[in-house]
């Protein structure tokens, strides 16, 4: 699919991808817990394929709790990249398997749940974005998958300036 760029606001973009999961959210008893900035973060992206990443990150934070729990959300600006982090209080990812878990067609779900697609393409995604997917994990406390997408340099230079 080709990716189409436009400049947009991050805030919308992860909002959107919480209202469009909200129905399973609530029926697997997850809690969403949101820290977002009170302001717009503008980033130039593909608003379609970024939300595609959110909602099968968090689709996948809500396979791994599967008697509920909390769901966090957060962004933070830093060195001109957005970090959206989510971070479920699930079961955790196994550290032998977690450097794999962006490789293509590896999943760690039951045989015929999941094709191991999702990770390996949000990657990808990020990669084309100048992004990139990080991942840390305990087992039995939860994971913490943390996406950095570049803002618009032009905002932040005029911060700078009005602040000068």
């Amino acid at each position: 699919s080709t990716t189409a760029m436009s400049r947009r606001d991050l805030r919308e973009t992860i909002e959107g991808s919480l209202r469009l999961t909200d129905y399973l959210l609530r029926k697997g008893k997850v809690q969403v817990e949101k820290k977002l900035p009170a302001g717009s973060v503008y980033a130039t992206y593909d608003p379609q394929q970024i939300q595609q990443v959110l909602i099968n990150l968090i689709q996948n934070a809500v396979q791994a709790m599967p008697d509920g729990g909390t769901l966090r959300v957060s962004m933070a600006v830093e060195d001109s990249k957005a970090a959206v982090a989510l971070q479920d209080t699930g079961t955790g990812i196994d550290p032998q398997v977690l450097p794999r878990i962006f490789e293509p067609f590896f999943t760690t779900k039951p045989e015929g749940q999941g094709t191991g697609m999702g990770l390996a393409v949000s990657y990808g995604i990020l990669s084309r974005h100048g992004g990139s997917i990080e991942v840390a994990s305990e087992v039995g406390r939860g994971s913490t998958f943390t996406l950095r997408i570049p803002t618009d340099s032009s905002d932040a230079a005029g911060i700078k300036e009005s602040a000068a």
